[in-house]
C-alpha cells in the first residue's frame, strides 16, 4: 500500500537564546504535525556547509513557508522601532526566489518594510503577544486549507518507486517467438495541481554487488511503456512507467535493461545494456524535468535463473524530510 506523503513547511522563526521563542518554534511545528504536514525548525547556522546541506536544502524542499518576525535590537534614533530578525529576513528573501507560498507575521514594534520587504510582495500580520501567537499561526493555516490554498497531502516533487505487479508480458519486437517479461518503474508526479513536462528517464550507474565494480554508462533514455517518445508528460498526482528490464522466458540468461531502443542506431549499447543472470546489482536512476528537481533513487535488482525468484524494489523509498 502506498504511503501518504506529506507536504512539508519550513519555519522560520527567531529562538532567541533565554526567551520563549524556542517553546514558540516547537508548539508550532506540534501543531502542524497533528494537522498532517512535516515541519522544520529553521536554526541558525553556524558555518557556509551548514546552510547550505541543512537550511538551504530543507528550505528548497518546502512546499510552505512560516516567517515570523521577532523584535530585535532597537534603533538608537528612535525610541520604539526595532529590527527584525536578520536570520529570518535572509530566509525570506530565499523563500520569495523559490516562490514558495508564504505566511508572515511580525511583532509589533519591527520596522516597518525594512530589508527584504520593502521590495517583495508579503504584509506580515502583525502580532503584540507572543503568548497567543501559535494559535494566530495555526488559525492562518485553517483558514488556508478550508480555502484550498493549502494542503497536505502533496509534494514538489517527483518520485520513483514499484511494487511487484509492476509487470508485464509481451512478444519482443511484436514476434512470437520471443515472449518476454518487462519489470518497471513508476515515476509519480506528488504535484497537487502541477504537470511535469518533458520527463526523461535515466541510469546513472550499476554497482555490481558479486565483484564490488561500478560501472559508469553512456546516457541513454530509458523507454517510457507503451511509448517510444523518448519524454512524457505526468499529470498531477498521477504515474507513468519506465522499463526497468526485460528478461525473455525461453532464454534467460541476460537481463536486457531498458533503454530506449526506438530512438538510437548505435548496436553497442545494446550489448553494454545487458546484465547475467544470475547476479545482483544496484542501479541508479535519475528522471529530470522541465520544471522539477531532478529524482533519483537506487533500487536492488537479484536476477536469479528462475523468474519466480527475481526481486526488483527500491532501497529507499519515501525518504522523510526529518531524516
Amino acid at each position: 500500500m502506498e504511503e501518504r506523503l506529506k507536504a512539508r513547511v519550513f519555519i522560520s522563526c527567531g529562538q532567541q537564546k533565554n526567551s520563549e521563542e524556542e517553546r514558540i518554534a516547537n508548539k508550532i511545528k506540534e501543531e502542524l504535525i497533528d494537522l498532517g504536514y512535516e515541519a522544520y525548525i529553521a536554526i541558525k547556522e553556524q558555518i557556509t556547509r551548514g546552510f547550505k546541506e541543512n537550511i538551504f536544502q530543507r528550505l528548497e524542499k518546502s512546499e510552505y513557508f512560516i516567517f515570523i518576525d521577532f523584535r530585535r535590537e532597537k534603533i538608537e534614533e528612535k525610541k520604539n522601532e526595532y529590527r527584525g530578525s536578520l536570520f529570518s529576513n535572509q530566509e525570506l528573501a530565499l523563500a520569495t526566489y523559490l516562490d514558495k507560498p508564504i505566511i508572515a507575521f511580525q511583532e509589533e514594534g519591527v520596522k516597518e518594510r525594512d530589508g527584504i520587504l520593502s521590495v517583495i510582495q508579503v504584509n506580515p500580520i502583525k502580532f503584540s503577544s507572543r503568548s497567543d501567537l501559535v494559535d494566530q499561526v495555526i488559525s492562518m493555516v485553517r483558514d488556508k486549507q478550508e480555502k484550498k490554498e493549502w494542503e497536505n497531502n502533496w509534494r514538489e516533487e517527483l518520485s520513483l518507486d514499484r511494487d511487484k505487479d509492476d509487470i508485464g508480458k509481451a512478444n519482443y519486437d511484436f514476434d512470437p517467438n520471443k515472449p518476454a517479461i518487462f519489470y518497471h518503474v513508476r515515476v509519480k508526479n506528488n504535484h497537487c495541481n502541477k504537470i511535469a513536462w518533458r520527463c526523461l528517464s535515466y541510469i546513472e550507474k550499476i554497482k555490481y554487488l558479486d565483484t564490488g565494480e561500478v560501472k559508469i554508462l553512456d546516457l541513454v533514455e530509458n523507454k517510457w511503456r507503451g511509448v517510444i517518445n523518448a519524454s512524457v508528460q505526468i499529470p498531477p498526482n498521477q504515474y507513468r512507467k519506465f522499463d526497468g528490464f526485460h528478461i525473455f522466458v525461453n532464454d534467460n540468461r541476460e537481463a536486457y535493461l531498458g533503454f530506449n531502443r526506438s530512438i538510437t542506431d548505435y548496436t553497442g549499447y545494446d550489448l553494454e545494456y545487458r546484465l547475467k543472470v544470475p547476479g545482483r546489482y544496484e542501479i541508479f536512476y535519475i528522471v529530470y524535468a522541465e520544471n522539477f528537481f531532478p529524482a533519483r533513487a537506487t533500487f536492488r535488482l537479484n536476477l536469479a535463473k528462475e523468474i519466480d525468484d527475481i526481486d526488483f524494489f527500491n532501497l529507499v523509498p519515501n525518504q522523510s524530510y526529518t531524516d
